[in-house]
């Protein structure tokens, strides 16, 4: 099972084919409603079928604990995961410790009673939004210098999303200004459309060191209850104990971090459109040092025609990834009414992936 802070409490999530030969858990005397579901480890949506009132007793070790939510869906297909499904903390559990230890890679669960924050901890007060799909929101003041000497302070209020690979993200709106117009940033691309990363080094709470810690900003979506995340690139950096009981959190520094990469996110290079006579045209071209469809000549409002001699109408991602693969790749399009050739030679040592 996938654990994630990202879900509504006391949600489970179990892939179609674990339920079939699991039959006993499915319950008989509710009609589930059918619901759309998402990741951003996937580059598109799917339906799921969701049992609202779901209260199940699940043990997690020698530990019971009471569900009252489940989804079920292709799991595996639409994560590409041998995992059987996700699962997070019940809504209601007051009486135990969520520790996970990323410094040995373990999940334990300790009795509240009696317990005490390892004295190294950082503690942080958990605040909770209302009618918020998201549960744990912190505030972490930090001080940041990008590789350029710029420094700002940054004191939001986050959501806790371990789902979500990102060390630090800023949503819509809410994106400083400071990142919004660097040239050494990052662009990846996203099953929404993109967004880029800048790393900095950092102080967490004035006394705190990170260096190479990634702030992403992303244009793309905006969330009227949070627009800030801390995903699990930053909580890797730390073991981190959840108490529901006193709603605080625990972060712990750890010697080492090993960041996990989310394989889907290729890099971002331009953006097409269809205009109202049906042509395709390079709608947006990101400014940053490492963008070789740029640099070639591929300019914002070129008409393109056909790229390697396949006609842009049969142009698909999965077919562009494959160009990428190429030495070259040669992009036919029409400018001021002149027919073009940009030829673009593949940069194939950016790092993919993100």
């Amino acid at each position: 099972m996938v654990f994630d802070t990202g879900f509504s409490l006391g949600v489970f999530i179990l892939d179609y084919s674990w339920l079939k030969n699991h039959p006993s858990c499915i319950p008989v005397d509710i009609i589930p409603d059918t619901v759309g579901a998402g990741s951003l480890w996937a580059s598109r949506g799917t339906k799921a079928l969701e049992y609202p009132d779901f209260y199940r007793t699940v043990s997690i070790g020698n530990t019971d604990f009471v569900y009252n939510s489940l989804l079920t869906y292709d799991w595996k297909y639409y994560m590409a995961s041998k995992t059987d499904g996700l699962f997070n903390m019940p809504e209601q559990d007051t009486i135990h410790i969520w520790e996970f230890n990323f410094e040995s890679n373990y999940l334990e669960i300790h009795p509240a009673d009696h317990f005490k924050m390892p004295k190294d901890c950082f503690v942080l007060d958990i605040e909770k939004k209302e009618n918020s799909n998201f549960p744990f929101y912190v505030k972490v003041p930090m001080h940041i210098r990008s590789s350029d000497g710029d420094t700002l302070f940054i004191n939001c209020q986050y959501c806790i999303d371990m789902g979500l690979a990102d060390d630090i993200c800023f949503f819509s709106d809410t994106e400083p200004e400071f990142f919004s117009k660097r040239k050494d940033a990052v662009w990846t691309r996203t099953s929404y459309g993109f967004k880029r990363h800048c790393t900095v080094d950092a102080t967490l709470f004035d006394r705190f060191s990170i260096d190479s810690l990634r702030i992403y900003t992303d244009s793309n979506i905006s969330n009227k209850n949070i627009n800030c995340f801390i995903g699990h690139n930053f909580l890797k950096r730390f073991n981190v104990f959840f108490d529901m009981k006193n709603q605080r959190i625990g972060l712990q520094p750890v010697k080492n971090f090993q960041r996990i990469v989310n394989p889907i996110y290729k890099r971002y290079y331009f953006k097409l459109r269809k205009n109202e006579e049906g042509k395709t045209l390079i709608d947006f071209i990101p400014d940053y040092k490492e963008n070789y469809f740029k640099n070639a000549g591929l300019q914002e409002g070129d008409e393109i025609v056909k790229i390697n001699d396949l006609p842009i109408q049969k142009f698909t991602r999965e077919k562009f990834d494959e160009f990428c693969e190429m030495d070259t790749i040669y992009i036919h399009v029409i400018r001021d009414k002149k027919h073009l050739q940009i030829v673009i030679p593949v940069d194939k040592s950016l790092e993919q992936g993100d």
